[in-house]
């Protein structure tokens, strides 16, 4: 028999509450007798009740509801809970935020609840999966949020025609992943919704017209439709002029194909991803104003079918276009009047884009300093670019495959010849013989004149007569028609040089290219013969991405210190995956080098001194020790400050735990995954400036040590920052997401600020009584590598886990999340 209840005995307030609940829950008794009987109706607050008890499901449904404010959390993650409790009284009830959070099994009807003082509607029905019951009957006359109220309620489809909407300020993520949503809300007020961003991502089933819908106070559509793969619909009628940001709006959206020519898009910045992988738009959009727009990265990327004629874009302010026209197999409009001056990067921008042959060599590429698979495998491309031989600089890294697969004269990678650059396409951009110094520094005779073709053996002249890095002096700078052969070739000032790039040893010349680096360790005693011992090789200005990877070498335990790298660019996973490989290179000269992606991943014995490496130019340090599970050495002195891209730094550098509190950030946009399963790891990085770092998605993700206070960031990081699961996992006392509350973030790390915002400050140690245990935020469940942000600027493409030859991969709807295994 239950215990027996005691109906004169009631229980006062919300501590009391929960208490009591929590000893029902354990034991199975209560001193108010059966849960079902108990007393609550001076309770006023509901919050957090059932939160986490994921077994619970008792009849609960005679409680008496009426002074009940707040149902936040109720049943947080209550996955059991599926009690029939539509009569209860919520005519006093303020807020529902959260009310059946990930209570997968929910699926009662509660459409004759009073909803009619609500006004915080936000998450209610997030991941509630089992849920789709009618709720047409509901006055939502004062709610202002409707943020992720059917996230992930994959069942949901049921009629919300006649919705109130008219004082909702955001749908945000409100129909993120409702697979089985298609309700015809076509009529809702929208007037005062500022926000878009990701409200019918992953709705897979959504097909209504919303063209009648009142866009004119939206701020950000930045993934609005991503993966909605029914969604075809006219969209003309949206007023976007107060839009910042479109990136991702319809990524994936796999048969979207609509006109979009009347919208302004003066204020937008953002565009990035925002067709990438929308395989069958072709619509007009060539009067958009760009003019604002900075990052256009992955635009086109797989959308396979357009060919609009954009050529009057105005792309002065463009930053980011890597990637852009990737894989755009139908793509070719004549850009060649673009405004490229600003562009840092062309890595992969027009790869494997197959139609694409228009002449582009009036672009400004003086800013460029990578051009990585620029053209890779765009197949009919065979565009003269000779005249960018005025404007590249000496420092550019031109990659391994810029013109590999094409149609081009000349597929070679362009070396460094004198003061040019060498075949840009055509074959007849250079002079075949380069001005030459001897192993003392001083130039050798030129000869009276040069022949109009390059050398057929390159390597073998290479060899000969080492190439030079370009200086700015007169002496050495290309003439302003790199096309006309020179009679004589130009003098060298041997002090002109720079002083940080050591001439070869006497005799020895040093590898001229990748190609001769590959054969090289292919054949290493023949090339010991050639260049000397492998120990003391020296490398002329490339990229040695992959180097180990690329020539399959997992045992590699050569002594290679000695190695003048000092005019390499790229180090993108150099040694990844060479898995005994723990030799000291701490006297590497690194100050050209600007990519340093994945350069240990995966070297699992690796833990030799890296102090004195210089990273001043360094952009990307994206996976550089993932699973390097013995790393653990002092690189506090590195200057990180031009990079931008620090995703999955130590992701499973399980030992790492040295002081980096003094490294400059200022200019790092993605942080996911950093610390991830770094399971020593607990400096204090309060002091970082983490001011545009737009994605910090999984940052401490399972780093069980780590709990540091990092309430300092919550006046730092940008308001729209991607902050899913930043803690989970780790040893923080408060692991949910960050969440914006009216003020500044609600916590990082420690518990920063309570709700509402203008109340006092609480000590780290306090909790808001209504808090969740995972209190979830309005953000995605997963970290995707390209959530929106509107007011920094996105995080450069990631690197693949799997570095290959090949571009960018095909869009997918959520990111690889899964680190380099140390093995069983």
């Amino acid at each position: 028999m239950f215990p027996s209840s005691s109906p004169s005995i009631a229980i006062d307030n919300n501590a009391e509450l929960q208490t009591e609940i929590d000893t029902w829950i354990n034991t199975g008794t209560s001193q108010y007798g059966h849960i079902s009987t108990w007393d609550v109706s001076r309770v006023e607050n509901f919050s957090n009740l059932f939160s986490g008890k994921s077994s619970f499901n008792e009849d609960i449904s005679g409680w008496s509801t009426g002074q009940v404010t707040r149902m936040r959390y109720m049943f947080n993650n209550a996955g059991q809970f599926n009690q029939n409790i539509g009569g209860w009284d919520t005519s006093n009830v303020e807020s529902f935020e959260g009310m059946f959070y990930g209570a997968a099994q929910f699926d009662q009807d509660i459409g004759g609840w009073n909803t009619a003082k609500a006004s915080n509607l936000a998450g209610m029905f997030q991941g509630a999966a089992g849920f789709n019951q009618a709720l047409k009957d509901w006055d939502i006359g004062q709610v202002t949020t409707l943020g992720s109220t059917f996230y992930e309620a994959t069942s949901f489809n049921g009629d919300i025609t006649l919705w109130d909407t008219r004082k909702v300020s955001t749908l945000q993520n409100t129909f993120f992943g409702a697979q089985a949503f298609n309700s015809n809300i076509g009529s809702w007020d929208t007037g005062l919704v500022t926000s878009l961003d990701s409200t019918f991502y992953g709705a897979s089933a959504f097909n209504v017209d919303i063209n009648g819908w009142n866009t004119g106070e939206v701020l950000s559509m930045s993934q609005t439709f991503r993966t909605a793969a029914a969604f075809n619909r006219g969209l003309n009628g949206w007023n976007t002029a107060k839009v910042t940001a479109i990136n991702g709006m319809f990524q994936q959206a796999a048969v979207f194909d609509q006109d979009l020519n009347s919208w302004d898009t003066g204020n937008v910045v953002l565009m990035w991803n925002t067709f990438g992988g929308a395989s069958a738009f072709n619509g007009d959009i060539s009067s958009w104003d760009v003019s604002k727009v900075t990052t256009f990265w992955n635009m086109f990327n797989w959308a396979a079918a357009f060919n609009s004629d954009i050529s009057g874009w105005d792309t002065s302010s463009a930053e980011h276009i890597g990637d852009m026209f990737h894989v755009a197999s139908s793509f070719n409009i004549n850009i060649g009047s673009w405004d490229v001056s600003r562009i840092g990067s062309l890595a992969n921008t027009f790869a494997r884009a197959y139609a694409f042959n228009q002449p582009l060599g009036g672009w400004d590429v003086s800013g460029v300093t990578t051009f990585h698979r620029a053209f890779f495998q765009a197949s009919v491309f065979n565009q003269d670019l000779c005249a960018w031989n005025d404007h590249i600089s000496p420092t550019a890294d031109m990659g391994g495959s810029t013109f590999l697969g094409t149609s081009c004269e000349s597929k070679e990678t362009p070396q460094l010849y004198g003061s040019y650059w060498g075949p840009l396409c055509s074959m007849s951009c250079v002079p075949s013989e380069a001005p030459s110094i001897t192993p003392s520094g001083q130039p050798s005779s030129a000869p009276s004149s040069l022949p109009s073709q390059q050398p057929t053996d390159e390597s073998a002249n290479q060899s000969a007569s080492p190439s030079l890095i370009a200086s700015e002096s007169p002496s050495t700078k290309p003439s302003e028609s790199p096309s006309i052969q020179p009679s004589s070739a130009p003098s060298v000032n041997p002090s002109s040089l720079p002083s940080e790039s050591p001439s070869a040893p006497t005799g020895v010349p040093c590898l001229p290219d990748r190609t001769s680096v590959d054969a090289a360790l292919l054949d290493i005693p023949t090339a010991e013969g050639t260049y000397g011992p492998i120990g003391d090789w020296c490398f002329e200005a490339m990229s040695l991405d992959n180097l180990f990877v690329s020539q399959n070498m997992g045992d590699f335990s050569y002594n290679i210190n000695g190695w003048d790298v000092s005019k390499v660019t790229d180090m993108t996973a150099l040694f990844q995956d060479t898995s005994n490989f723990n030799h000291d290179v701490s006297a590497w000269d690194t100050s050209r080098v600007t990519d340093m992606t994945q350069l240990f991943r995966g070297c699992y014995l690796y833990n030799n001194d890296l102090s004195g490496w210089k990273l001043s130019q360094v952009t990307s340090v994206s996976g550089m020790f993932n699973g390097a599970v013995a790393f653990d050495q002092d690189i506090t002195g590195w200057d990180v400050s031009k990079v931008y891209n620090m995703n999955d730094l130590f992701w499973n550098a399980e030992s790492f735990n040295q002081d980096i509190s003094v490294w400059n950030v200022g200019q790092t946009t993605s942080m996911v995954r950093t610390f991830r399963e770094t399971e020593a790891f607990n400096q204090d990085l309060s002091a970082w400036d983490v001011s545009k770092v737009s994605l910090v998605g999984r940052m401490f993700t399972d780093a069980a040590a780590f709990n540091t206070d990092l309430c300092a960031w919550k006046s730092k990081l940008p308001s729209n920052a991607d902050v899913t699961l930043m803690f989970d996992g780790s040893a923080c006392p408060y692991t949910s997401d960050p969440s914006y509350i009216g003020g500044e973030w609600a916590q990082m790390c420690n518990w920063c600020i309570p709700e509402p915002s203008n109340a006092p400050s609480l000590e780290p140690s306090q909790q808001p009584s209504d808090q969740p245990v995972n209190a979830p935020s309005d953000q995605p469940s997963f970290a995707p590598s390209d959530l929106p942000t509107t007011n920094t600027p996105p995080p450069t493409p990631q690197p693949t886990l799997e570095p290959t030859d090949e571009p960018t991969p095909q869009p997918t709807d959520q990111p690889t999340d899964s680190p380099t295994s140390p093995g069983p």
